[in-house]
């Protein structure tokens, strides 16, 4: 960015010296797909799988807003909206596009201010897909590039042309 963007992050819910999370009142299987033999509990399909996600974000960020100092500096462009919240769900990824996948997206099922801004474009992180030495931080920093307004810059099909190859972020 030759100097143009700072990425400056904080960690919540805070903790001294160790970092520590925020606990779902529903288990993980809750945020996976149905299947009606190995997982009764999970999601019925896209509607369902929305739902679920937006209000796990809401009630994580309800869980950390009070420990947010009022001088931190969230909305740098002043919208009216926190610039970017990135949740990192312990646990691997699923199959793509499912819910445990790694994107950006909008909080829009509940308004969730923080300081007097809301929330709307996070990232959703998956904690063993960012300990894993090849992923670490390409799927990070493809996540943020879209928060930064960018599109995907690869193909959905596998046809040529490949514009970028390996190099999408």
């Amino acid at each position: 960015s030759y100097g143009q963007l700072i990425v400056q992050s904080t960690f919540y819910p805070t903790s001294a010296d160790i970092i520590v999370s925020c606990v779902d009142t529903h288990p993980r299987n809750y945020y996976r797909k149905y299947n009606a033999v190995t997982n009764p509990t999970g999601y019925a399909g896209g509607d369902d799988a929305w739902t679920r996600e937006q209000t796990m974000l809401a009630k994580a960020l309800r869980t950390v807003s009070a420990q947010i100092p009022a001088g931190l500096a969230i909305d740098a462009n002043n919208d009216g909206y926190v610039d970017n919240v990135c949740f990192v769900v312990s646990g691997g990824v699923e199959a793509w596009a499912d819910l445990l996948w790694p994107h950006m997206s909008s909080l829009t099922i509940e308004r969730v201010p923080i300081n007097g801004k809301v929330v709307g474009n996070y990232n959703f992180q998956l904690r063993d897909a960012l300990l894993n030495p090849g992923n670490m931080v390409y799927v990070l920093a493809h996540e943020l590039f879209h928060s930064l307004g960018a599109p995907d810059l690869y193909h959905y099909s596998h046809l040529p042309p490949d514009p970028v190859g390996p190099w999408d972020i």
